[in-house]
């Protein structure tokens, strides 16, 4: 039977700090050790493979109530595996949800550096502006208009298939209907119609031969409102420049 060795032993065999194996013992995932005559801790083979199997688990991201759970099923090794597997399985949809989020914040970081080295180059031959990730808060929203001519039919129908398809892409954006008011306006805007959809500041469906003024639009489904699809691929569109700037 291997000989039990001192705390200082221990944790050159674990590779955990003196105070580390202390504080295991504190809160009772390690059994109190027994004591030599000179009051010196001696930790058996068992205690050093425990102590292996706690730094283990806290490696993986399990707290410490979650390695006390695993330290009693490590008892009933036959039995433990359905609520072993249940403890996996919640860390795992944890690890998955983080980088998840991490992710998210990284597309976020890259997108607001790309926002501020445009900036720094504008400045270079422009007066400074107010900082792009600062400036209105934070982030600027995608930019949604509807542009329309008074008694339009299809301005109302086309603004809900747009509402519909920025919710169902999870686009935090307010919709900006911008009325026409005269042909001055619609071919100051180039206007090619009502109802028209823009994306910051570009055409949901443009045309090679763009005519602008005060009339009704037909799309390419030969329909006055926008396809879905046409709305569909444009938000896309400036979704993933703005990830990619």
């Amino acid at each position: 039977m291997e000989a039990a060795v001192q705390i200082g032993e221990a944790a050159r065999r674990t590779a955990l700090t003196v105070d580390a194996i202390r504080f295991y013992e504190k809160r009772s995932l390690l059994p109190k050790p027994p004591r030599t005559a000179g009051r010196f801790r001696l930790y058996s083979r068992d205690a050093i493979a425990r102590l292996d199997f706690i730094k283990q688990m806290q490696s993986l991201g399990f707290s410490l109530r979650e390695v006390r759970q695993l330290l009693d099923l490590r008892e009933r090794r036959r039995d433990a595996c359905p609520e072993v597997r249940r403890l996996l399985t919640a860390k795992l949809e944890h690890v998955r949800r983080k980088i998840r989020e991490l992710e998210s914040l990284q597309r976020e970081l890259a997108l607001d550096l790309r926002k501020c080295n445009l900036e720094m180059k504008h400045r270079r031959r422009h007066p400074a502006r107010v900082c792009p990730v600062l400036g209105n808060g934070g982030r600027p929203k995608m930019l949604v208009e509807v542009l329309y001519v008074q008694g339009c039919p299809n301005h109302l129908p086309a603004m809900r298939r747009l509402q519909s398809v920025l919710q169902a892409q999870a686009v935090d954006a307010k919709i900006q209907e911008v009325l026409v008011a005269d042909e001055a306006m619609a071919q100051s805007l180039r206007f090619q119609g009502s109802p028209t959809v823009r994306i910051n500041g570009v055409d949901a469906e443009p045309s090679a031969q763009p005519e602008f003024g005060l009339a009704c639009r037909l799309y390419s489904n030969g329909k006055g409102v926008p396809p879905e699809d046409v709305l569909r691929r444009a938000v896309s569109r400036a979704k993933s420049q703005e990830e990619g700037a």
